[in-house]
């Protein structure tokens, strides 16, 4: 599959994926989860702009908000209302 930015193009007769975002306390459940069984991990909390659809990742690790502005149209998401998604980051470990 091949992804764009603007969702409603198509390219070469593939349509982009779709994103999947959730209810915040079910992904703010679900990190909780994750670094009990590993504390080094780092997750980047996701969100589609509730305005021109574009895909944002917020670069404070391990914490979610409930809004979001958008960089490409300035518009301000309600994330508890829309929901989100979250990037994890599990680092190597290296064994002796």
């Amino acid at each position: 599959m091949i992804l764009c930015r603007d969702k409603a193009k198509e390219y070469e007769g593939e349509t982009p994926m779709k994103y999947r975002d959730h209810p915040i306390d079910e992904c703010r459940k679900t990190l909780d989860e994750m670094l009990a069984i590993n504390p080094m991990a780092k997750a980047f909390q996701k969100f589609t702009c509730n305005n021109c659809g574009d895909r944002l990742t917020i670069d404070v690790p391990n914490k979610f908000f409930s809004s979001g502005k958008c960089d490409k149209c300035g518009h301000i998401t309600d994330i508890k209302k829309h929901g989100c998604n979250f990037m994890l980051h599990l680092p190597r470990v290296m064994e002796d």
